[in-house]
């Protein structure tokens, strides 16, 4: 008959593959371990969730792969990757902005001060954005990185440490000098 189409065996659509209930299970029953684990790696407790919360989609997604006496291991193997994965992309992020500051690129500054307004608002704008380079530029570069970090990224101060891999109260030091050098600048007075 024309028209009348039948669909081979193959071609038929395979229903999606079933998800294993351990699993579901193995994540709620591990959960303060997943979480200590990742907290220990990533130095951060908001990093360590979202690791967590990560490690629990893929394990759902691959949930069908999963023999259930390697199970824990598994889990565990892939809560550490999404720590290392969360890891990496800190450090290209903390490289990026780095470097944009030893290039002396303000670009965030432009950004954070924003385009609209007047002529006479643009050139003040302008002169600020120059005035806080000129001093930012004049703090050590670790310095102008945990400055630019906290205040205009909004990362927590554990966050920065751990990217940079130094201690919390090094970084804390770090800011709070950046910042009295900054209050004590002759050039950044008169903006206030």
């Amino acid at each position: 008959m024309i028209g009348d189409v039948r669909l081979a065996e193959s071609d038929k659509e395979q229903p999606a593959p079933q998800r294993h209930p351990a699993v579901e299970r193995a994540c709620v029953d591990f959960a303060v371990e997943l979480k200590s684990l990742l907290a220990g790696m990533l130095r951060s407790k908001d990093l360590a969730e979202e690791a967590y919360q990560r490690t629990v989609v893929k394990a759902m997604q691959a949930s069908f792969q999963v023999r259930e006496e390697t199970l824990r291991g598994w889990l565990f193997r892939i809560a550490v990757n999404e720590a290392r994965l969360l890891r990496r992309e800190a450090k290209r992020d903390t490289d990026r902005i780095q470097k944009a500051v030893e290039q002396g690129s303000f670009e965030w500054l432009k950004d954070l001060l924003g385009s609209c307004g007047s002529a006479e608002q643009s050139a003040m704008r302008e002169e600020v954005i120059e005035k806080v380079r000129k001093c930012l530029a004049q703090l050590p570069p670790k310095q102008q990185l945990v400055i630019h970090q906290r205040i205009f990224i909004g990362k927590a101060f554990s966050e920065i440490a751990g990217d940079i891999d130094v201690p919390l109260g090094t970084v804390l030091t770090w800011m709070r000098r950046g910042l009295e050098q900054l209050r004590n600048d002759a050039e950044l007075q008169d903006l206030l």
